[in-house]
């Protein structure tokens, strides 16, 4: 067997692959140990894996309701008759005006045989002697590049940077608060000897407004580099045969049916038709999924584009061999090309936080103008003469609903959950999907790169005649594991020497460490016990993927094709209600009806398979229109749009492309998927919890004395105790933080004309005396148990939660020492001026006066 090595350091006894013959597999996350369900006997996965699944490949993976297939999936003899006949050149430039989220792959050269694709590009080959090719000619190059253009990808229309400061300065928070700032100057025009303040308030109001717009503008800004990754993608300089010389040229004047010569270590420049080849194989895993190198021959035996043997994509690597190949794609619309239009093309979700403050907005918004109207009307029905009184208190009203703290607060918070992150080795790009993470109720994740690390990993012996399991867990009661036996201790000696395990100890015998890392069995299962579905969605095969999602536990029960094959039933007669698993050929998902797709979504283990970038963005979306939060995990080109399209794009830092990397709002550092699942336990009660307790309160009573056990999101208990006494907590920080605060505020009042600072601080000692028995008295309220009784506090509340009333006491004192600044700088101080020969000399009217 044959497959990939898992995302993390996995057994220690053998780990690359040595000289003696051995057989290979795919390995998983798990670095210690297996769980429960991975310890079955070796003979029934074997069994499993090897002959129930390969005897269904040729059955349908699921059937629904018959559906007309588009015009790009024809049978092979069709494609081959009719296509070649009236099949033209394709433009490189794609019409003005068309839909990029339309775009397919729309190769069928790879039907045709190499003559059949010489003709259509009028290009001179020798297929038995390929260096003797002739290739074009000078004149005809010139000719398709002046009317295709370069072989480069098109970027997108860009708009001017004040066009998008624009944009983000329109949200509907930044909207309220401009509106805020513009009434304070009104009502300063109204009456300004008593509203001279309101002049600080309303800059406030507005700085405010245009600092958030600037730091949305920003994050746009660094999106804006997801095209150059894709750009660096494609090679600088290639090798081409013009009037049969071979020349070394720019890429970029690539065009079709240029005879492109590619050898071990280049990247391919364009889509080529191979018509001849040497040992060639390609790595297309960052573009296609496909785990191994992949094959390159001038024969296919493939109707898809994606894995015809004869096609090599722009932008993947010739990782051995060399060959010659026809240019039949460039630019735009290359596979490479197709992705990037999709990816620039698709629009960001909000996230549920912004959702929800903007629904936060708008319940403000029309609070404070009802407000504002209503007490205008008590206004004028008690002073009708006074209009400009009344209109200044209405919008002094309006005002005071304006919650501007309100950003500051939520980036702040945001902005300790991310460092949190940090620390469990993900990298956070938008501050808000440190909110979404906890949020989200599917995870599509890739495999290669993601659940698996893309390398291949010893998991069975082959030496005198037998076979022998590396794993201690899932040898064969027959031929069990035998170190005596010849070739076995040279296996293990250069397994070992070869091995990159890291252990957390290293002063105990060597079969006592303990291998670090998490399994991907377990992460998944947290997830699911989490309330979060985790389905795979992968461009690798069918069989591949089922494989690998039977290992990680992923999929744990049948499929429709193994229970009719179980049970000796026809695949017809299963019925949906009896199975709950599915594998999904990517050629199926163009023709999936909606109920089709509220029957995939219904079942519990999904996986996708062979799927091309276009599909896993139509998964997104699809998802997302059921209501789902989703969250997509990858590394490859291939991943890019959905992972921009999802709610949280996560991608991997190590395996993963610039382009993933670039779309994606969070990365993980150390590529291990379990480091998700870490930080998703590590949230608690996520904001989703705290809106189901509240709207459930009536029901439930939550935070009372009957209140019911809450089992959180992430499958964490909270129990009626606990919720008592995070409430209690809660009034007691509110009670300290006011009384702080309020001894701050103390001084900032008595800062009208002079910092708050200095000897006159201590001027009058009854202020330190009211402070040293109100301080006094808010302690015994929290940390005296009798108190907490009779005001609802606990005296369990750290003091490290006084560091925030603390902080806003100092902001407090820092906003009235620059509001002093202002006001001196604005208003100085204006002397009597000196005048010359007036001498003033006391008198006796003036001293007896004194006395």
């Amino acid at each position: 067997m044959s497959g990939e090595s898992g995302n993390s350091t996995s057994e220690p006894t053998v780990h690359q692959e040595v000289i003696t013959k051995i057989t290979l597999t795919t390995h998983t996350n798990d670095n210690s140990q297996f769980s429960d369900n991975s310890k079955k006997d070796n003979s029934e996965i074997f069994e499993k894996s090897n002959n129930e699944i390969s005897e269904i490949s040729s059955q349908s993976m699921i059937q629904f309701n018959e559906q007309p297939k588009p015009d790009h999936f024809k049978s092979e003899a069709n494609s081959s008759a009719v296509e070649s006949a009236t099949r033209t050149p394709p433009a490189t430039k794609e019409t003005k005006g068309s839909d990029p989220n339309k775009k397919s792959v729309d190769i069928d050269e790879h039907l045709l045989n190499p003559e059949e694709v010489a003709e259509r590009y009028h290009v001179d080959i020798n297929p038995s002697k390929p260096s003797e090719s002739k290739g074009l000619n000078v004149n005809q190059a010139e000719k398709l590049l002046e009317e295709n253009g370069p072989n480069i990808l098109t970027p997108p229309k860009r708009k001017h940077p004040i066009l998008k400061y624009l944009e983000c300065l329109m949200t509907l928070f930044n909207i309220l608060l401009i509106l805020a700032g513009i009434l304070m100057y009104i009502l300063f025009a109204i009456d300004p000897a008593n509203n001279q303040p309101n002049t600080y308030l309303g800059a406030i109001f507005l700085g405010v407004a245009f600092l958030n717009a600037f730091i949305e503008f920003y994050q746009l800004q660094k999106s804006a580099a997801i095209l150059e990754s894709f750009l660096n993608m494609i090679p600088q300089q290639c090798y081409v045969i013009r009037e049969g010389k071979l020349l070394q040229i720019q890429a970029s004047t690539l065009v079709l049916g240029d005879v492109v010569f590619i050898k071990m270590g280049d990247k391919v420049p364009a889509d080529l038709f191979v018509f001849s080849a040497t040992d060639m194989k390609v790595d297309n895993s960052s573009l296609t999924g496909e785990s191994e190198p992949q094959e390159r021959l001038k024969t296919n035996t493939y109707s898809n584009p994606l894995e015809a043997t004869n096609i090599c994509f722009n932008g993947t690597l010739v990782v051995s061999g060399e060959g010659f190949g026809i240019v039949i794609r460039t630019g735009d619309n290359t596979v490479l090309g197709q992705i990037a239009g999709l990816t620039a093309g698709e629009e960001k979700n909000k996230s549920p936080l912004a959702v929800e403050i903007d629904k936060f907005v708008k319940i403000i918004a029309t609070i404070a103008i009802l407000c504002g109207i209503i007490f205008f009307g008590i206004g004028m029905k008690i002073m009708p003469n006074n209009l400009t009184a009344n209109v200044a208190f209405a919008i002094s009203v309006l005002v005071a609903w304006v919650p501007e703290g309100l950003p500051a607060t939520v980036t702040i918070l945001l902005t300790i959950a991310a460092k949190r992150m940090a620390a469990q080795n993900v990298l956070v790009k938008d501050l808000q999907g440190v909110e979404t993470l906890g949020a989200i109720t599917l995870l599509a994740t890739d495999k290669t790169g993601t659940l698996t690390r893309n390398q291949m990993t010893v998991t069975y012996v082959w030496t005198s005649l037998n076979i022998y399991s590396a794993f201690q867990s899932v040898q064969s009661e027959n031929t069990p594991f035998d170190p005596s036996v010849p070739g076995i201790q040279e296996i293990i000696h250069i397994s070992s020497l070869c091995s990159r395990a890291k252990f957390d100890r290293t002063d105990i015998p060597f079969n006592e460490r303990a291998i670090l890392g998490d399994a991907t069995e377990t992460a998944i299962g947290s997830c699911r016990r989490a309330g979060i579905r985790v389905m795979m969605v992968t461009g690798d095969h069918p069989l591949t993927a089922e494989s690998i999602g039977r290992k990680i536990n992923l999929m744990i029960s049948d499929t429709k094709p193994l229970i009719a094959k179980k049970t000796g039933r026809p695949i017809e007669s299963i019925h949906e209600s009896e199975y709950n698993a599915i594998v999904i050929h990517g050629e199926q998902i163009d023709s999936l009806s909606e109920n089709d797709w509220d029957t995939v979504f219904s079942k519990d283990e999904i996986i996708f398979a062979r799927t091309s970038p276009s599909h896993k963005l139509e998964i997104v979306k699809r998802a997302q229109s059921l209501g789902h939060i989703v969250g997509v995990t990858g590394d490859g080109v291939n991943d890019s749009p959905a992972l921009k399209k999802a709610d949280l794009g996560i991608a991997m830092n190590q395996s993963g492309s610039d382009v993933s990397k670039e779309a994606a709002a969070m990365i993980l550092m150390d590529d291990n998927f379990a480091s998700t699942v870490k930080v998703l336990n590590h949230h608690g009660i996520t904001p989703y919890d705290t809106r189901i307790m509240q709207q459930e309160v009536p029901q439930k009573h939550y935070f009372t004395d009957n209140a019911e056990t809450y089992i959180s999101i992430h499958n964490q208990e909270i129990t009626k105790d606990q919720q008592l006494r995070a409430y209690y907590e809660a009034q007691s920080i509110v009670y300290l933080s006011i009384m702080i605060q309020q001894i701050f505020n103390l001084f900032a009042c008595k800062a009208r004309h002079r910092f708050p600072f200095g000897k006159f601080m201590f001027s009058n000692p009854r202020n330190f005396i009211g402070i040293f028995f109100g301080a006094g008295l808010g302690m015994c309220i929290v940390y005296i148990e009798p108190f907490n009784v009779a005001f609802n506090t606990s005296y369990t509340l750290s003091p490290l939660f006084w560091l925030i009333p603390f902080a806003f006491g100092v902001y407090i004192l820092i906003h009235a020492s620059i509001r002093i600044l202002i006001v001196r700088r604005m208003n100085p101080v204006n002397l009597n001026p000196e005048i010359i020969g007036l001498q003033m000399h006391p008198t006796v009217h003036s001293i007896e006066r004194k006395v």
